[in-house]
């Protein structure tokens, strides 16, 4: 009998998700209850587990009688109940003898707790005597033997007498052995009968075949092997018996005598061997067999790691990635792991493990960030993506296969989680150890509707525009007004467009209190909505960069793409000027295309721009009952898609919705700008969010109704309109800097505005202004400060270069100098004043300030700075000079009696300041004749000023990096 039998059956665990134990009421039940089984019969047996995960269970059989092994074993979730459920199923197997009848019990404990069991009976029946004879029937030749085996069960006496019918040959202990002769063909019945029972009898039949001339078969005749490959060769000789012998040819392998092959342990090359038996007692009788020996081929590769990872999910999602590090990898010195992560706004929201390692968060303090991200705010700034590198622990790689794992954290009432876009793993020598073929992007053309069902889809487009939602707090969920139609596109294009997963959809749809279900069915209507996805969540929408505009217009907000951020501020010279810095490129009649000018910064992402807060829950009837509101709707129902006169018609209503929010802005506004204890982190999210609704629903209305392509319709035909832009100069209003956020210059940012630091507040505020240049660069409708606030707007590219030794940024201010000399040309005089030509719009003062010589010239050279100094002075002195100075009088930009205050002053009136410029022109060896010009043309606006001692005024370098001295006259 065999002896006690325990066995523990484990659960699989799949998608890399860690399971940890919980218990609470644990409960077995072992079906069925009872068997009954003869003699080495078996019947299957279940056990079902509930109120644990841990698996397995363990299994008794008392008496020790049979055996029980487990088959297999699964684990389920009772949602119903919210149990965990895992069944296990065993065999049990009977003795193949049992000799008296008795009654055996099975026992399933849990392996959580062992006092928590269930057992089930078997009742064994006695079993009676029989015999059983293999082989069943043999064919011999003359001389040839055959064993036969008597099976005898039901008894402990296994003995039987053998017998032959007619007794032709002999038969000894079952072996039987052909007489030596066989002249005819004939059969020979072998009969066993048991000595415990002579009642129990069995037979097997013998055919004796006539002698025949030997002969020999060789088996298998074709085989292939790879190296150190083995296999056994079976040489069959017919006509009588003798020794067999083997031979190979080429001799390349081995053979033993029992005709076992074994190729060599090498292969360089695929050659055929063959392999021969011969007769020994006649060789001239052989057999042969074929070989081919194919050499190794290389295991194939892993398959590629798809990217974007998709770290989305509940607070705690783990999402483990397994990877192979190549052998003979240099896995010696330190090891780092480079990343570049989307969606990172705080600290504590992400931690990476390799291996068992241990897991490490991601922070500030335990990456290095890549690029300027720490100049622009660094985790929770200004940039979405975020490229850095992280120290591997020593010993965490192995060459072959590893994992690789990242952990959502936690939500801060606002994510949901994260997308890795690439990592790697570099050496000591920062060479990569997985190749770029390891890794592969998902296509988003190949997503399917979690469901297909029109009942599904009609769901889902019901939820996204009814379904009640909440939001997350420390103290539980709250209730909020707002559905998903509110703060994102009205009929969800946008999740389609920029093509957020199913996931991230189901997910996103679970964190405001919707069901898996629900967003799935919402996630099923956004894929079935008929608009083009040319986006990514990560690829900022407009971001500007060579080539934007050869794609169709309807794909321009998928932007450039993240790879069309520059790394520095001189890269946009060499991408601007391919053959050198030419005065034509800033001429009053050229067009700096800045929809196609790559910059050393991101701009905001998808998620930066929906409302963390929708208007209506900051603020309520406030909004609900706002033109800002009831306006975009109007706008809404008098639109038609691809209809550039229905859009022509919604102008007045466009400029009034603009009007409308600045009303809205103003009253909401006024009462924290007047108090600001009031600029809580919510007011501060409350306000910002206000702005970003309108962006949203301006974005809205121009995908939804294709009406960006339509801007020569509405904008008219002249050659400084552009071929694709937004009829609104909402963008420029999103900045924290107009909705007037405190802020301490230099320390800090507002409080609740991404991670509240400084450099944020700086980069949020430039980036909107430089986004509303690319959406609308006025189109030749400048007029005083609409639709671009160049002072702002200057005001902020400064402050950019200020953030750190990599943002100095000369080369930008004089790209937004020259955007800035083409833009004023509006076709009006200055006689208009500032609803005219506005000389202040492109004052060349913003090249020679203090913060300038000190923060954005030093990332060009000198002679590149000269270039561009001398191209802006060319194209602004082709415009002031098409004017008289009488109309720079009326407009009052000028008097011919008050002459510029002694030595200038950059930050004065319009005199002042060209009074300044001219002799810093001058020192950094502006072309010569062009500063004369200046002068002389100010001569004529300023008769009485001494015009000629200002051009020949002396500057020192002091006087040009912070003003402590002037330039002498």
């Amino acid at each position: 009998m065999p002896k006690f039998q325990s066995v523990a059956m484990g659960l699989i665990l799949l998608s890399g998700a860690i399971v940890t134990a919980q218990t609470g009421q644990i409960t077995i039940a072992l079906t069925p209850y009872s068997a009954s089984l003869s003699a080495g019969g078996s019947t299957s047996f279940q056990a079902t587990v509930r109120g644990t995960n841990v698996p397995g269970v363990t299994w008794s059989v008392m008496p020790p009688i049979g055996t029980l092994t487990v088959s297999s074993s699964t684990s389920t979730w009772d949602a119903i109940t919210e149990t965990p459920v895992l069944t296990v199923n065993g065999l049990y197997t009977a003795p193949p003898t049992v000799s008296s009848p008795q009654a055996v019990t099975l026992v399933a404990r849990s392996l959580v707790n062992s006092s928590v069991t269930s057992s089930a009976t078997v009742y064994l029946a006695a079993s009676p005597v029989a015999i059983a004879l293999t082989p069943s029937s043999v064919t011999l030749g003359a001389g040839q033997s055959a064993v036969f085996y008597a099976s005898v069960a039901g008894t402990l006496n296994t003995s039987a007498n053998w017998s032959l019918n007619p007794p032709v040959g002999t038969i000894t202990n079952g072996i039987y052995t052909a007489p030596a002769v066989i002249n005819t063909l004939q059969t020979i019945l072998v009969t066993a009968v048991s000595l415990a029972d002579s009642s129990k009898t069995a037979q097997s039949s013998i055919t004796l075949k006539p002698s025949l001339p030997m002969s020999i078969t060789l088996s298998p005749a074709q085989i292939t092997l790879g190296a150190s490959g083995t296999q056994q060769f079976t040489a069959a000789i017919q006509g009588g018996t003798a020794a067999v012998v083997w031979s190979i040819s080429p001799n390349v392998g081995s053979i033993s005598p029992s005709g076992l092959y074994t190729a060599p342990a090498a292969l360089s090359e695929q050659q055929a061997v063959t392999i021969q038996a011969a007769i020994s007692t006649d060789p001239t009788k052989a057999a042969s067999a074929t070989v081919t020996l194919a050499a190794a081929t290389p295991p194939p590769p892993p398959p590629p790691i798809q990217l974007p990872v998709e770290v989305i999910g509940l607070d705690g999602t783990i999402v483990t990635v397994p990877f192979n590090i190549p052998s003979g990898s240099n896995l010696t010195g330190a090891l780092t792991l480079s990343m570049s992560i989307h969606g990172l706004r705080y600290e504590t929201q992400a931690s990476v493990e390799v291996n068992n390692s241990g897991w490490h968060a991601i922070s500030d303090s335990t990456v290095t960030l890549l690029g300027n991200a720490t100049a622009y705010g660094g985790i929770g700034g200004g940039f979405s993506t975020l490229k850095m590198t992280m120290s591997v622990p020593p010993g965490a790689l192995i060459q072959g296969t590893n994992t690789i794992s990242f952990r959502f954290n936690g939500t801060d009432g606002r994510v949901s989680g994260f997308r890795v876009l690439s990592f790697n793993f570099l050496d000591a020598n920062s060479n990569s150890l997985l190749s770029s073929a390891a890794f592969v992007y998902e296509d988003p053309n190949t997503w399917l509707p979690p469901s297909s069902q029109a009942s599904d889809i009609s769901a889902g487009k019901t939820l996204w525009y009814t379904a009640p939602l909440t939001h997350p707090t420390p103290n539980g969920p709250v209730s909020i007004q707002a559905h998903c139609t509110d703060c994102h596109t009205q009929d969800g294009r946008d999740l389609k467009y920029f093509n957020y997963s199913n996931n991230s959809i189901r997910t996103r749809s679970m964190f405001h209190g919707l069901t898996a279900q629900q967003g799935d069915q919402i996630a099923s209507y956004i894929r079935t909505i008929n608009v083009v996805n040319p986006g990514r969540p990560w690829n900022p929408p407009y971001q500007p960069g060579p080539g934007l505009d050869s794609q169709p217009v309807i794909e321009w907000a998928a932007g450039a793409g993240l790879d069309a951020v520059l790394d520095n501020d001189s890269e946009i010279l060499t991408q601007q000027f391919p053959n050198g810095i030419q005065n034509s490129f800033f001429a009053d009649t050229a067009h700096i295309n800045f929809r196609q000018m790559g910059v050393p910064y991101q701009f905001p992402d998808w998620n930066q721009w929906l409302p963390g807060t929708h208007p209506m829950d900051a603020f309520g009837t406030s909004f609900t009952s706002s033109q800002y509101l009831s306006l975009y709707q109007t706008i809404r129902s008098g639109l038609v898609v691809l209809d550039p006169a229905a859009y022509v018609a919604q102008q007045p209503n466009f400029d009034n919705w603009k009007l409308a929010y600045y009303g809205i802005y103003v009253t909401l506004g006024t009462p924290v700008w007047n108090n600001p204890a009031l600029w809580t982190p919510s007011m501060v999210d409350a306000m910002y969010s206000l702005a970003q609704w309108g962006q949203v629903k301006n974005w809205e209305l121009m995908n939804e109704f294709q009406l960006e392509g339509f801007a020569q319709n509405i904008f008219g035909s002249g050659p400084e309109v552009n071929p694709r832009a937004w009829y609104s100069g909402h963008t420029f209003t999103v900045s924290p800097h107009m909705l007037k956020m405190p802020h301490v210059d230099g320390v800090s940012g507002a409080v609740g505005l991404r991670n509240g630091s400084y450099p944020t507040y700086v980069y949020l505020s430039h980036i909107w202004y430089h986004l509303a240049i690319i959406l609308n660069d006025s189109n030749g409708q400048q007029r005083d400060h609409d639709p671009i606030d160049w002072g702002y707007t200057f005001g902020f590219v400064l402050d950019m270069g200020t953030l750190g030794p990599n943002t100095n940024d000369g080369a930008l201010l004089a790209m937004f100098m020259g955007k800035a000399i083409q833009i004023i040309n509006n076709g009006l005089g200055p006689q208009l004043g500032y609803e005219g030509w506005d000389p202040l719009v492109a004052g060349m003062n913003w090249m020679f300030i203090e913060q300038a010589n000190q923060f954005e010239w030093p990332s060009v050279t000198p002679a590149q700075k000269t270039a561009l100094m001398t191209g802006i002075l060319s194209g602004w002195l082709a415009e002031v000079q098409q004017f008289t100075p009488q109309q720079f009088y009326t407009g009052g930009w000028a008097s011919p009696t008050v002459n510029p205050v002694p030595l200038g002053n950059p930050n004065g009136q319009l005199g002042d300041w060209v009074w300044y410029v001219i002799p810093r022109f001058k020192y950094f060896g502006v072309d010569p004749t062009l500063v004369g010009q200046l002068a002389a043309w100010a001569q004529t606006v300023w008769p009485n000023a001494n015009w000629t001692a200002d051009l020949n005024a002396t500057c020192s370098a002091p006087s040009l990096v912070d003003g402590s001295q002037p330039c002498s006259q």
